[in-house]
């Protein structure tokens, strides 16, 4: 008998070649003649050592089987069915995408398909994802995706070679590098993608859609419509659809792509997303490409003219400090779809040493303010408080 088997505590033990042969010898010994010359350079000792090689192989088999229902160590196709079971797949590898500028002359169509190549590398080529239709001379925007999947390398301004030219194109470029696709995922990844989805407590409602992405760096905000009737809702959603509506900087955006991807991976199944950019693009487990839209809010500046008195309290810098306080109390008060409040405004100025007293304030959402009332806005919308365009008066 060998040492290996399964222990009660330990579990699967594989037995070493080494004693797979010495539990062979022994057990030849004991039931012939024990004085049998078993070294490894005699002729029985030579078939031994052939047999136990074979029989190391059948042991490894079997501690393959035994591990295929442990996620921890099954591998390759075995840790692929384990992984089936709970719904989880493994992720399939990805095309790098990038957005060029196309240059087309007036009613052009560039259909899908259509390649374009890096400067100097003809190999490396980009696939148009969807038709681009010019109906005027001028730059058109296009999503391409790489022939081939995995992290293919396009830095800005190099994919500039149109491999089959169409009519009316007449250029192209990349202003940004291609966002690297991804290799299929090796075992280790799989097993965390399963751990983090088994994990994944929510997944699919609207308030676990809006924490996944607010964890994104670069949102500021978000928050998720959802329209569960059969019929168009009062903000436009169509029926059974969900639109999540973002705020990021307007001088360094979110990709559009990683926005669509974690939508992607966090929405609720047959449910359709709807927004105003739907140049995001996702990729399901298999590398099935999908445009997921989603909004982003309207940044709305506004405009204020205040009049206000002071005392001797009132420092050399104070208007500058009553300016610093409106931006301040606006970065702390005014999110997406915020009213702007005459008397916070006020208030926020009388926090200035010195200010006694706010009899005026002028404001609007366009320059040369003369409204004293409330601002209120849509949910679709956040107002920028800019200090340039508050201009303060004293006396």
């Amino acid at each position: 008998m060998t040492t290996g088997g399964v222990d009660p505590v330990v579990g699967f033990i594989l037995p070493t070649p080494d004693e797979i042969v010495s539990s062979i010898n022994t057990s030849i010994l004991g039931s012939t003649n024990p004085n049998l010359d078993l070294a490894p350079n005699q002729p029985m000792g030579q078939v031994i050592g052939a047999f136990a090689a074979q029989l190391a192989l059948a042991w490894q088999a079997l501690q393959t089987a035994y591990n295929g229902f442990n996620p921890d160590a099954a591998e390759g196709f075995l840790l692929d069915a384990l992984s089936a079971l709970t719904g989880t797949l493994r992720p399939q590898a990805t095309p790098s995408t990038v957005v060029c500028q196309m240059v087309l002359a007036a009613n052009t169509t560039v259909p899908a398909g259509s390649l374009i190549n890096v400067s100097g590398s003809p190999a490396t080529t980009f696939a148009l994802q969807v038709d681009v239709i010019g109906t005027t001379a001028g730059t058109y925007l296009g999503t391409f995706a790489s022939t081939a999947l995995g992290p293919v390398a396009a830095n800005a301004s190099t994919l500039t070679v149109i491999t089959n030219p169409v009519s009316g194109w007449t250029s192209v470029t990349n202003p940004a590098n291609a966002t690297p696709g991804t290799n299929i995922a090796d075992d280790t990844q799989l097993r965390s993608v399963r751990t983090a989805e088994l994990d994944a407590g929510g997944s699919g409602t609207p308030d676990a859609l809006q924490a996944a992405m607010s964890e994104i760096a670069g949102v500021l905000q978000c928050y998720v419509l959802e329209n569960r009737t059969n019929a168009t809702d009062v903000n436009g959603l169509p029926p059974h659809s969900f639109e999540v509506i973002i705020y990021d900087s307007p001088t360094s955006p979110v990709s559009d792509s990683l926005i669509a991807q974690t939508i992607w991976n966090n929405k609720p199944a047959g449910v359709r997303a709807t927004g105003a950019v739907t140049d995001g693009i996702a990729f399901d487990s298999q590398g099935n490409l999908h445009n997921i839209p989603f909004s982003r809010v309207t940044v709305l500046t506004l405009y204020a003219n205040l009049s206000i008195v002071t005392n001797a309290n009132f420092p050399a810098n104070g208007i500058v400090a009553v300016k610093n306080a409106i931006a301040t109390w606006a970065a702390a008060n005014l999110g997406v779809g915020a009213e702007v409040v005459a008397l916070a405004i006020k208030a926020a100025a009388l926090t200035v040493a010195g200010v006694v007293d706010v009899p005026l304030l002028q404001m609007d959402l366009t320059a040369s303010p003369t409204d004293t009332g409330n601002i209120t806005i849509s949910q679709f919308q956040i107002v920028s408080v800019v200090q340039s365009n508050i201009l303060v008066n004293g006396t």
